[in-house]
């Protein structure tokens, strides 16, 4: 005997001769009622836990050890001549540690072992439960010397405890106890070594179950059943046995359960109460089938069970309802205890033959309340009910009884099918369609009163309809017998429910619940019928336009986890995971379908040892078919993967489709189900939903990267990805709630699954980490295999958990492809790859192995979530923002604003999915031609600031720019978001430019942009007061002091900026006004606190409060000054918010008035002191004196820095003659007092003014020699500085009797005779005649600069002096002269400030406040009908110099044209001239290079378009060619576009006809403009360098070539015009003329000998060969004018082409197509024009070009290329793009003829080359109509 089975020992100690089978060995060979079961309740589960290892050193510590023992055991045997000390060291070490009085104690308790003795035991006379004898082993030196040494105490069972024990060890006061027994620790040993022989196997140990002991003889058998394994009978012979050296045996660490699965399978499921129960149960429902069987064959008492119903004719026994439904209870009785797969085949054929009468007749019940009684139709339904019952009694007995064929007969199958037909067509299906005030209100009404009864008959129908799912998946049906229930499922899946409660008379939500059970069967059918998958998807498709598109009606399913959707989503989901599950993966079905399924797992088990093996398969056509785990996976995924391809490509395919407004319905269905899928992504319970949405996404994804496609397809793909992108973020949000709602210390489950949740959302996690076999699938898959036992949707549960294993094996094969790799990492892909390719073979194998760890519905919610995220769908986000981003690019405005949409939707989810790069790239596109693009762009950049702040300086300027657009929604946009910017910013550079910025829309001529402009300032600088409390008033303090810095801030960077300047002047004045500020008052006060806080801030930085002392220092003083102008701004709008005490304060500023330096603060001081001195109640007279002398003394000084052109010093002399003026009255003189003290304030201004006055008079009379002389010049224009100053400002006229005093007195001083004299009533006129005189060019230049302003200051005083004809002449002299530009200069801002002052004072008379109209009415009544001067002198001015004051507009580049410009806009805005006088020159205007030219020009054109757009239509040709001079002489550029970005110079133009203007307006101009183009040859100039006629037709042609076009029609007008010209009018002669004049081009003549065929068999294009050009009898001067002819049209015709490439027309236009919004395509800048044009600009060379060109265009008429066929297409491609309606029509309207060469094809309408044009010769209307099959030309009539 082996030593393998010496191993093996009896109880006596003796070795058995063969090894003692295990148990499962045993089982088949012992009698089964020996057995007791192994149930939980009698024997427990035996367990194998893992071996305890025999030590937990390592190997290279055992042998360390063992070299430590043996040093030790020499030392012992005297080997070694070294010390003892070592040893003894060592042994009173180890008796330290087994001291017992720190060791645990041990207790044991005794085992009785039963004694197997083999019959040839040796031991026979021992007894029965003898004890084995101890076999010491032998021990090593040094272990025998500490077991002899070592005192350990051992205790034997029934011995005492372990304190009895310490009780009796000796104690010095206490004699020792007599001790028992001694135990050496030998004998210990010894029994140890005993039971060690009890191993099964020699290489793993196991630890002894009980411990043998002496003491254990006496013990008691332990209570409960044994296993008793008989002797073998003497007559046996041991050749007959088989022996096993070894027995192999799993250690997984893994709890098992497939021994537990099998047992329970083959035993009964109950305890024995239960059992009998079962029992009586049957026992029951036999004794009532055999009692009605009895009953119903009695032929005289058939009628206590039974009734007789007519069917067909004929009547038919069927079960009263009483017994029907006592056999009802009684099936379902036996159904609850599980019981019925016991119940006979013969019982349960019996009860189907009792039901099948009831079923049949049920087909024939009229269920049609309009043609039956109520009461008949009550009964009816009724009968129904009872025949749904008897269908469900033999559906259950099919779906619960035994696996027998025979019980599942096709025909009954089939009759009940047509009874479920029959009640769901006749009633249901009827009554749910029906409404209350259709046809059908006849169903309504009964059907609603008898609801109850309606929906019991519904609800039995539902229950039919989940049996027969049951039904599907256990017995395979034929294709006959499914057919019908797929037409019943599909039938009550698309039923026209009532989208509101009262429209339905069974119940909305209850129809679609019953309209649950349609999905199990659909399903079923997918899954267990791979043959009807097809027609199914198809038919599920097809019916699809029957489902509503609105949200509130279209999702019905509910969901206990998730939200609501769509039912057709839910089928599409479970379909697609139907075909992912393996339970529905056969590949034949055969008749039995629990066989199938027992030969498919004893398929698996017979190749379970090895699962890399390929496993026996049945397929389709019967054949085993051999296939591994892996490719059966593969399959899977592809099924699935096929499935929703299918659905995807049909749901995207039916939304491109959409041509009318009443499709509209599928697009808006591929939003509900793109957002039904991602509302359920990341469910455990649909992992098919990231499967169609990957799909989804990438036909979507292929439509965008398709140009080809038209815009609208590739607007609702956007629109779709739109949607994705959007659920994706959903998704997110949602699984962050989720892993926020799991508490980390709940368990290690939720810590790990937090974990991996917070990886993946942020940076992502490895395969390992996913696909690992305790990982978020095992997690997921655990769940619901937990729910599949209390969930009522166990199929769908079911294809759920089988799409997850499929979609976890697909993601290891391709995450984990490469075999490569060794180590513990391979090893453990391995393990995982082994146990995925057992859960794909049988679907049960993970819940069979291992115990379902518990999972939450939160857990498990989380782990589907990761698998999710982790996803293709999901990782595919940043591809999604990409794409958007590009399209925000595209030509197209629609595409490009459903991309910016679609970003913004994102970013309103979260914001941070664009990076700052992406950010910056999207920033640019806010100037996009398109507003809506422009606007969306904002709202984008809005969405984005909030959450990164910092981001503004990528887009500030952008959004600045937007203040001024010419579209109203983003310049709103850009209004709003601004002011967020400044509210958060905290750069004040920033603030002060979105101030400035803001300023400008508050004077908008569009009402709404002008008021959200104030409002919104009035919120940044102007806060309500509301709600401070008193604690908070430093606060308050601090933040108004900040606010007042910031205005004076802002003035100083507007201040030499006159736009924002007025605005900012604008604001005040309207928020300080009650009649358009409601905060009126509030602001008032605001304003006064901001004024006190700016004089406080100047004085603390200027002096004391006494202002006593002046600061010297420049900061200080720059300081000063910048408050002083923001206060003076202040003081003219509002001067009431000043006090007197304010004023006293600022008199410092002027006295003592030093140099240059002070000016600055001088000035403002002066201007607030002219608007606040009015309105003072009280101003003391000192003050006044002392501030009226002051001014008096600086008006030296101010003239002489005036007359030098010094900045300021001019409005600064202005100011302190207004401010004489304002408080001369209150200067009086002093009696008795010196001069001037005794003279009053207006006499002491006339003295000072009549001396001035006098030294001009004098002074023109000088001799010429003097005239020139710079002392004597500079005098004199200090004199007219203070002369016309004064005369602008006061009203001499209203005290001419002082004024004539004071000049006769002061010209008597100076001996002035004329002045001495003067005794005229108009000082106005004196004025004139005195300077008139220094206008002429005799005097110096700078002079007579000051003579004009001076004569035009005093008639804005006077503008009755502008009538005078010397006044008229010397200002038209100023214009003649065109040499001097200074001269224009002072002339053009004297105009304009007239102009101004002139239009404000129309501006504030048309400001009167609503209601005070009446009030001043006779006053403004008698004022309009009193002409003045005021009134006639801006009219007179406008008539006598506009013409002037354009050519200087458009004569000039500099601030000339500029002023010019501005008095237009003027005259334009006031009315005083026709519209088409101003019109023109402003559209010229617009194309000016000066930025602030073009943009106060196109402001004002579009302004006067809009209101004279009739008026102007007529002069818009003629503005162009004004532009093309313009730019021609003044800029040097003839080119109609801007070479560096080939945009066209007059596109803003076009913008304000697009925006502003009617389609007529801009057919017209087309129309118009073409006609100019075009020419008489005639007449045609051709010389210069490059005649003016060409160069025009450039300007013109590279305009209109890249205007944008609003409409296809506004295309199709310019094209068809341009055409016009070129094949029908101007082409054809020229044509003629190049045909007679130059060599005619003959066949005959011309042609070289070719071959006629090309390479492969192709025709080379004929062309005829010129003759020498040279030879030609043409004049270089013909030649050049013909050329300069054909350039012209060359150019049109090049113009025209690219317009149709760049604009997608091409092909055949419908009249739909025409009102379309015209779409640019991609890729086509004016660059490609531009290049065009410069090549025929180039013809004009030589003689040589010449020809060329001429040629060129002489082939152009010939040969029409756009009939090319493309060489890479074959024909069947060419007439697919016909069919799709790409073709070029023929001039007679027919189809698209195909030419068969590589050539063009020839017009037909074109003059030929000198010929006579021909005549038409159509054909017949018939013949042109009929369709042709051939691809060439009937005959030669389509060919010329």
């Amino acid at each position: 005997m082996s030593s393998t089975n010496s191993n093996w020992h009896m109880v006596n100690g003796g070795a058995l001769p063969i090894r003692p089978p295990t148990v499962d060995e045993a089982l088949p060979y012992s009698p089964f009622t020996s057995i007791v079961p192994f149930m939980p309740d009698i024997i427990p589960y035996p367990s194998a836990e893992p071996p305890t290892p025999p030590t937990t050193l390592t190997q290279d510590q055992q042998v360390a050890a063992k070299k430590a023992i043996g040093i030790l055991n020499a030392e012992i045997k005297g080997q070694t001549t070294s010390s003892t000390g070592h040893l003894q060291q060592t042994l009173s070490e180890l008796q330290n540690l087994l001291n017992p009085e720190d060791l645990t104690y041990f207790e044991f308790k005794s085992a009785v072992q039963l004694p197997t003795p083999p019959p040839d035991s040796p031991n026979t006379t021992s007894t029965l439960n003898g004890i084995a004898p101890s076999i010491v082993p032998s021990l090593t030196p040094f272990a025998a010397m500490l077991m002899k040494k070592t005192d350990v105490f051992y205790q034997e069972p029934g011995a005492g405890s372990h304190k009895q024990r310490q009780q009796t060890r000796v104690t010095p006061n206490q004699p020792a106890p007599q001790p028992p027994p001694p135990t050496s620790f030998s004998h210990s040993l010894a029994t140890v070594a005993s039971n060690t022989a009890y191993s099964r196997n020699a290489e793993i140990q196991y630890t002894a179950g009980a411990s043998s002991s002496p003491g254990s003889t006496n013990a008691a058998p332990r209570p409960g059943p044994t296993v008793v394994i008989k002797p073998l009978p003497p007559t046996t012979r041991r050749e007959e046995y088989q022996r096993y050296d070894n027995v192999k045996i799993s250690n997984d660490a893994s709890t098992r359960k497939r021994e537990i699965a099998r047992a329970e399978h083959e035993t009964s499921a109950f305890n024995m109460r239960q059992r009998e129960i079962a029992d009586e149960k049957i026992c029951e429902l036999n004794a009532l089938i055999e009692d009605l069987i009895d009953t119903k064959d009695d032929i005289d008492g058939w009628e206590k069970y039974f009734t007789t119903v007519t069917a067909d004719g004929s009547e038919t026994k069927i079960l009263r309802s009483a017994q029907a439904n006592k056999l009802h209870e009684a099936v379902m009785n036996v159904l609850s205890n599980g019981s019925f797969c016991h119940v006979p085949r013969d019982d349960i054929l019996r009860i189907q033959s009792l039901c099948e009468p009831s079923i049949d007749v049920t087909t024939e019940i009229s269920l049609d309340p309009t043609e039956l009684d109520l009461e008949v139709w009550i009964e009816s339904l009724n009968q129904a009910d009872a025949g749904l019952k008897a269908v469900r009694i033999v559906l259950e007995t099919m779906t619960s009884g035994i696996d027998d064929r025979q019980i599942c007969s096709e025909d009954l199958i089939g009759i009940m099918v047509k009874a479920l037909k029959h009640v769901l067509e006749n009633c249901v299906i009827k009554v749910v369609e029906s409404r209350p005030s259709e046809i059908s209100s006849d169903i309504f009404s009964p059907a609603k009163t008898y609801r109850d009864l309606v929906r019991r008959v519904m609800r039995s129908c539902g229950r039919v309809l989940k049996l027969l799912a049951d039904l599907i998946g256990k017995v395979t049906m034929t294709e006959m017998a499914l057919s019908p229930i797929e037409y019943l499922a599909l039938t009550t899946m698309f039923a026209q429910n009532a989208s509101h409660e009262g429209e339905s008379a069974l119940g909305i939500r209850e129809y679609e619940s019953f309209r649950q059970n349609a999905i199990d069967v659909l399903a079923q059918i997918f899954a267990c019928h791979p043959g009807q998958r097809l027609s199914l998807t198809n038919e599920i498709l097809q019916s699809l336009d029957k489902l509503s598109d609105k949200r509130g009606s279209a999702r019905q399913f509910k969901s206990a986890r998730e939200g609501d959707i769509m039912m057709v989503s839910a089928l599409f989901m479970r379909i697609v995971q139907a075909a992912a599950s393996r339970i529905s993966q056969s590949d034949i079905k055969p008749d039995d379908g629990i066989k199938r399924v027992q030969q498919e797992d004893e398929e698996y088990d017979s190749g379970s040892e090895c699962e890399d093996e390929p496993l026996a398969k049945i397929s389709h056509s019967g054949k085993l078919k051999k296939r591994n785990a892996k490719e059966i996976a593969n399959d899977l995924n592809n099924d699935a993967s096929s499935v929703a391809l299918m659905i995807s490509r049909f749901l995207i395919t039916k939304a491109l489709e959409v041509t009318k407004s009443g499709d509209k319905p599928f697009r808006n269905l591929l939003d509900l189900f793109i957002e039904d899928f991602c509302n359920v992504l990341g469910s455990p319970e649909w992992p098919a939903s990231a499967l169609l949405l990957v799909l989804l996404l990438s036909i979507v994804m292929n439509i965008l990267r398709d140009e080809k496609k038209p815009v609208p397809e590739r607007h609702t793909a956007l629109n779709a990805l739109s949607l994705m992108g959007v659920g994706i973020l959903e998704f997110t949000d949602r699984m962050e709630k989720r892993k926020q709602s799991l508490d980390i210390s709940q368990s290690d489950l939720s810590s790990k699954l937090v974990h991996l949740a917070d990886d993946a959302l942020k940076h992502g996690i490895n395969d390992n980490y996913l696909l690992d076999f305790h990982g978020p699938y095992r997690v997921v898959l655990d769940s619901l295999h937990a729910n599949l036992s209390s969930s009522r949707d166990k199929l769908h549960l079911q294809s759920a958990s089988g799409s997850h294993v499929t979609f976890w094996a697909h993601s290891f094969n391709m995450a984990f492809r490469s075999e490569q790799g060794e180590g513990t990492d391979r090893q453990g892909i391995d393990a995982l790859e082994k146990k995925l390719m057992k859960m794909i073979m049988e679907p049960d194998w993970l819940a069979t192995e291992y115990v379902p760890q518990k999972v939450s519905d939160s857990q498990s919610q989380l782990a589907a979530s990761i698998i999710a995220l982790q996803g293709t769908f999901c990782k595919s986000l940043p591809v999604m923002v990409e794409r958007f981003i590009s399209y925000t690019r595209h030509t197209s405005a629609k595409l490009q604003g459903q991309a910016t949409r679609s970003l913004t939707n994102l970013i309103d989810k979260n914001p941070k999915i664009l990076s700052e790069t992406t950010f910056t790239r999207i920033v640019t596109m806010a100037s996009d031609n398109s507003p809506s693009v422009r606007e969306t762009v904002l709202n984008l950049i809005a969405k984005c600031l909030e959450q990164n702040p910092d981001w503004e300086q990528h887009c500030l300027d952008q959004v600045l720019a937007r203040t001024t657009d010419t579209s109203i929604a983003p310049k709103k946009r850009a209004i709003k978001l601004l002011k967020e910017i400044y509210a958060r910013t905290e750069s004040k550079e920033n603030q002060l430019r979105i101030a400035g910025k803001l300023l400008i829309p508050v004077r908008d001529d569009e009402k709404s942009i002008a008021e959200l402009a104030r409002q919104t300032l009035e919120e940044m600088w102007l806060p309500s007061q509301a709600g401070i409390v008193k604690n908070d008033e430093s606060q308050v303090r601090l933040a108004r002091s900040n606010r007042a810095s910031m205005l004076v801030d802002i003035v100083e960077s507007i201040r030499h900026e006159t736009v924002p300047l007025k605005s900012f002047e604008t604001f005040f004045k309207d928020v300080l006004s009650p009649q358009k500020s409601k905060n009126a008052v509030a602001n008032l006060g605001t304003c006064k606190d901001l004024v006190a806080d700016m004089m406080d801030a100047q004085i603390s930085g200027g002096g004391n409060a006494k202002g006593e002392t002046k600061v010297k220092d420049p900061a200080v003083q720059s300081r000063q000054a910048r408050i002083l102008r923001t206060l003076a701004i202040f003081a003219e709008v509002k001067p009431e918010i000043f006090t007197s005490h304010q004023m006293e304060l600022l008199k410092t500023h002027v006295e003592d008035f030093g140099g240059l330096s002070e000016l600055p603060i001088f000035g403002p001081t002066v201007t607030i002191f002219r608007f606040v001195f009015p309105i003072l109640p009280s101003l003391q007279v000192p003050f006044s004196v002392a501030v009226f002398a002051a001014l008096k003394t600086v008006l030296p000084k101010l003239s002489n820095w005036a007359a030098q052109y010094i900045l300021g010093s001019k409005e600064t002399l202005l100011d302190v003659a207004r401010c004489l003026w304002t408080i001369h009255p209150l200067v009086q003189g002093v009696p008795g007092a010196a001069a001037p003290n005794n003279h009053s304030g207006l006499q002491q201004i006339f003295f000072v003014f009549s001396s001035c006055l006098i030294k001009v008079v004098t002074g023109s009379a000088s001799p010429d020699t003097r005239k020139t002389e710079p002392v004597f010049v500079k005098t004199l224009r200090n004199m007219l500085n203070i002369v016309g100053s004064f005369a602008k400002v006061w009203d001499f006229d209203k005290h001419v009797d002082l004024f004539r005093t004071s000049l006769q007195t002061m010209a008597g001083r100076a001996q002035c005779l004329s002045l001495q004299k003067w005794n005229g009533n108009s000082v106005s006129a004196l004025l004139i005649d005195s300077v008139l005189p220094f206008t002429r060019q005799a005097w110096d230049i700078s002079l007579r600069k000051q003579a004009l302003c001076c004569i035009g200051e005093i008639c804005q005083n006077s503008p009755g002096k502008y009538f005078r004809n010397d006044v008229e002449k010397a200002l038209k002299l100023v214009f003649y002269n065109q040499d001097n530009v200074d001269l224009k200069l002072v002339v053009l801002e004297q105009f304009r400030d007239f102009f101004s002052s002139t239009e404000r004072r129309s501006e504030s008379g048309a400001e009167i406040a609503v209601g005070e109209g009446a009030i001043r009415g006779a006053e403004r009544l008698g004022n309009s009908l009193v002409g003045s001067d005021s009134d006639g002198a801006p009219l007179h001015l406008a008539q006598k110099f506009l013409e002037d004051i354009v050519k200087v507009a458009l004569g000039e580049s500099n601030k000339l044209a500029l002023l010019a410009t501005e008095i237009i806009i003027s005259i334009s805005h006031q009315g005083l001239v026709h519209p088409k006088k101003c019109g023109p020159p402003l559209v010229v205007l617009g194309t000016s290079p000066q930025k602030e030219v073009s943009r106060i020009a196109l402001i004002e054109h579009q302004s006067i378009h809009l209101k004279n757009e009739s008026i102007l239509e007529k002069e818009y040709v003629e503005a162009v060619v004004q532009a093309f001079k313009y730019q021609y002489d003044v800029f040097k550029d003839p080119h109609g576009m801007i070479e560096k970005t080939y945009k066209p110079k007059m596109g803003p133009f076009f913008g304000i006809l697009n925006s502003g203007g009617t389609p007529k307006t801009r057919r017209l101009f087309f129309t118009n403009i073409c006609k100019r183009i075009n020419f008489d040859l005639s007449r045609l100039d051709g010389t210069g360098a490059i005649p003016d006629g060409v160069l025009f037709a450039r300007f013109c042609l590279e305009n209109l070539g890249l205007f944008e076009f609003p409409k296809v029609d506004d295309i199709l007008v310019l094209t068809s015009e341009l055409e016009k010209i070129v094949l029908k009018q101007t082409g054809p002669t020229v044509a003629l003329a190049l045909e007679t004049e130059i060599a005619k081009y003959t066949p005959e003549a011309g042609l070289q000998q070719q071959d006629p065929l090309g390479e492969n068999g192709s025709i080379n294009p004929i062309y005829p060969q010129p003759e020498d050009d040279l030879s030609m009898p043409i004049t270089n001067e013909r030649l050049r004018l013909l050329t300069t002819a054909c350039m012209i049209l060359q150019m049109m015709w090049e113009t025209r082409s690219f317009i149709k490439r760049a604009w997608n027309l091409h092909g055949k236009i419908n009249k739909t197509d025409r009102i379309k919004p015209a779409v640019r395509a991609n890729f086509v800048t004016g660059k490609e024009l531009w290049e065009r044009i410069s090549n025929i600009m180039t013809a004009l060379d030589s003689r040589e070009s010449m020809m060329k060109q001429c040629r060129e265009f002489a082939g152009l008429l010939e040969v029409d290329e756009d009939a090319k066929i493309d060489e890479d297409l074959d024909g069947n491609e060419q007439f697919g793009l016909a069919d799709a309606g790409y073709e070029t029509p023929d001039d007679n309207g027919d189809g698209p003829a195909l030419p068969n060469s590589g050539r063009g094809r020839k017009r037909k309408s074109s003059a030929a080359l000198g010929n006579t044009p021909k005549k038409s010769r159509g054909r017949l209307a018939s013949s042109r109509n009929k369709k042709r099959n051939s691809k060439t030309p009937d005959d030669e009539e389509d060919w010329d």
